[in-house]
């Protein structure tokens, strides 16, 4: 770890001065067009296009050549490629996720009631349950990760930022990609993506995919392999063209991921497996499963007036959720052949989520404005059944009562957004949206373990409103650099607690929105002629009312729980050193500490000083190199490798000693040989090549009953060919 920290050191501090003076001195009338430069990468952070460089945001864009060379191919790979960004499975199943940017996170991604405190948006349509949040990439051209508060021009919940996914568009173009990959583990994989023109008006993309994976831990006692998943999707696009000042892209999205679940392994109270068994153990004889189906349909219209245009985004998305977990990984309390289940929670829920969004924008010489109205109503239902596996609180299995809860949430808002030139060199920003939230719940749960068993009903209300300003200033230095500072405010909906054990008391109780004030400076600088970027953000953020997750006796309670302070410096590095080196890096620096931590709160009573999912240090070291050897043909090699790391990190809120995970790293790398014209490839893929063995999480389930750990995969192999037209 301390060699990679100072690698990454040297090579964002030292590099850029020594080869920009290298590189003046060889040739000094070395210009931008230089085939090696690095390219311009347009996004739309603000809601329009903008070159990344001179966008007053902290964003880490990835395009698709970044994203197949690093290996991500699901939502939780982003978590190693970009700075302050934290992403693992969480406890329902494989397509579950937790997320924290920047501190703040959500630990509950497999429950109706969650709230993510980052938002994600497929083509700027928020996409609420963090339960089907690990989609699969197919057909991506770019990811934008913007850091920091970003409610004023962002739909719901984007206290510390958002993650956007952009999908390649309809655009009268003909393009085709296909690839297979086959792997260890009985890993198979198929995508294919492509567009048409269909008429001198019209335009479609169309993208299909269907992956499969062998589990590569063993069941403790029968030596089963299990771990087994399966995902596969269509997506389809059609897109006005040549339509003057009309603007129409139609699109509908439909996805299915299945496995047999996730597998915790038993450890006792210093972290050790139980029963004798070794890394990643099992010995529950329930599998479980995770299962879920995705779909969404949505319509992008516009209408460009010359002065100004206006845009409406209407989607619908559907969920189903379905997945069942033994929580201790099982044990062997009555015979050494027979395991038995520890806790088993299985759970049904269904999600149905509109949006509609209004948008106004336009712009002159000086001036760059947007203004709009937000509307999201989200219709979800989930049921919960527990069962105390035997030797847990008696020799026989006991069924609780099943848990059910209803959540109807809506929200509206309206926001604008301008940006005014001063001079040509310095622009100002003000932006601000005001938003409402109105959430109702009504639920059943076990009244207590008295005999009769009986249910409870509780019903709950919960209305909030919050404004969210911004003010920004930005001053280009130079051509190449580029100075900012933002201060800016977010806000995350309040919620209800829906992961109890047979408590009505707790159930639906209800936990407030949480605000976060951001104080920020950065500074976005090119180089050695274009062949170098460095990206700077030094940060300070203010939050209250934080929501924090903790495990109680089998229940999960969130609370608001403190007020606290997170600072920050990222920086993000890329060169171009000679014509076909890339090298790049990311390094992520946070200290965080609690101002006021509320004395009934799970953490406060554990002793808790330290914030969850928060590293001290994060970094990435990356480089790709082509080379074209004479014998080849004019065929070509590429040889990509990254390195991400971080420092140690406390899993829950609590602090418990089972749950502080040891400082740790994984290596990818591949090589690819690429056909003269570009279009065949074919390439051997490894992820954590080095088979580093850790537990990324861990947490104490029922207190002096059962702990669990949750295991990293192994290394993994696999071949890929890949044909684009």
């Amino acid at each position: 770890m301390r060699r990679a920290l100072l690698l990454a050191s040297a090579l964002t501090l030292s590099a850029p001065a020594a080869w920009g003076a290298e590189q003046a001195s060889q040739n000094p009338s070395a210009t931008a067009a230089d085939s090696w430069a690095l390219p311009d990468l347009v996004i739309t952070a603000q809601r329009r296009e903008q070159n990344l460089q001179k966008t007053p945001v902290a964003v880490s864009a990835l395009g698709g050549e970044q994203l197949a060379q690093q290996q991500i191919a699901q939502v939780e790979n982003l978590g190693r490629a970009v700075p302050s960004l934290f992403i693992k499975q969480v406890t329902a199943s494989p397509s579950a996720l937790a997320i924290a940017l920047r501190g703040a996170q959500d630990l509950t991604g497999g429950i109706v009631t969650s709230e993510s405190p980052v938002g994600l948006y497929i083509d700027d349509v928020y996409q609420s349950r963090l339960s089907a949040a690990n989609f699969g990439l197919a057909d991506i051209e770019r990811i934008e990760v913007l850091r920091g508060p970003q409610g004023t021009l962002y739909g719901r919940n984007s206290m510390t930022g958002a993650v956007k996914f952009v999908t390649r568009q309809p655009d009268g173009k003909t393009w085709l990609t296909a690839e297979g990959a086959v792997g260890s583990y009985k890993k198979e994989q198929v995508k294919v993506t492509g567009g048409a023109p269909i008429s001198d008006h019209w335009a479609g993309a169309f993208s299909a995919m269907y992956g499969s994976q062998g589990g590569w831990q063993k069941h403790s006692v029968t030596g089963e392999r299990i771990g087994d998943s399966y995902n596969w999707g269509v997506h389809g696009a059609l897109g006005l063209i040549n339509g003057g000042p009309w603007e129409v892209k139609l699109s509908g999205t439909y996805e299915s991921t299945g496995s047999d679940g996730q597998h915790f392994t038993p450890v006792d109270n210093a972290g050790k497996v139980l029963n004798g068994g070794g890394y990643g153990a099992y010995f529950s004889p329930v599998h479980g499963d995770g299962d879920n189906t995705r779909g969404s349909v949505s319509a992008h219209v516009g209408y460009d007036f010359g002065a100004f245009k206006v845009k409406s985004i209407t989607a619908y998305n559907t969920l189903d959720d379905d997945w069942t977990l033994d929580f201790t990984g099982g044990a062997l309390l009555f015979n050494p052949t027979q395991p038995v289940a520890g806790f088993l929670r299985s759970s049904s829920a269904t999600s149905q989520q509109f949006t509609q969004e209004f948008q106004a924008l336009g712009g002159t010489d000086r001036l760059n404005w947007i203004v709009g109205a937000f509307y999201f109503h989200e219709d979800a239902k989930q049921s919960l059944r527990d069962t105390f596996g035997p030797g847990i609180f008696g020799a026989t299995a006991f069924q609780l009562l099943p848990t059910s809860m209803w959540v109807d949430s809506k929200s509206y808002a309206l926001y604008g957004q301008g940006d005014y030139k001063l001079t040509d060199d310095l622009t100002i920003t003000a932006g601000l949206r005001y938003g409402k939230d109105d959430k109702h719940f009504d639920g059943v749960i076990q009244n207590g373990f008295a005999f009769p068993l009986t249910l409870a009903s509780v019903s709950r209300d919960q209305k909030a409103n919050a404004a969210t300003p911004k003010v920004s200033v930005q001053y280009q230095v130079s051509d190449d650099v580029m100075l900012y500072g933002v201060v800016s405010r977010g806000y995350r909906s309040g919620s209800f607690n829906g992961l109890m054990i047979a408590n009505p008391t707790l159930f639906g109780a209800p936990y407030q929105p949480e605000y976060n004030w951001s104080y920020e400076a950065g500074a976005k600088a090119e180089f050695w002629d274009r062949r170098g970027k460095l990206n700077l953000a030094a940060y300070t953020q203010k939050i209250s009312d934080l929501q924090e997750s903790a495990l109680r006796n089998g229940s999960n309670i969130t609370e608001n729980a403190a007020k606290a302070t997170i600072s920050g410096v990222e920086l993000e590095f890329a060169v171009t050193p000679t014509r076909n080196l890339n090298l790049f890096a990311n390094l992520a620096y946070t200290d965080a500490k609690y101002d006021e931590l509320g004395p009934n709160t799970s953490a406060a009573q554990a002793g808790a000083t330290e914030l969850p999912l928060i590293s001290k240090w994060q970094g990435q070291l990356g480089a790709s190199w082509k080379v074209e050897p004479a014998a080849f043909d004019g065929w070509a090699l590429t040889l990509a490798a990254d390195y991400a790391f971080r420092s140690r990190w406390f899993s829950e809120a609590t602090n418990g000693a089972i749950g502080l995970i040891s400082g740790n790293g994984q290596a990818n790398t591949s090589l690819t040989l690429t056909s003269p014209d570009a279009h065949w490839s074919v390439g051997v893929e490894g992820k954590n090549v080095t088979n580093e063995n850790y537990y990324n999480s861990c947490a104490v389930f029922i207190a002096g009953v059962a702990n669990w750990c949750q295991a990293v995969d192994p290394a993994k192999w696999s071949l890929r060919v890949r044909y684009k037209y």
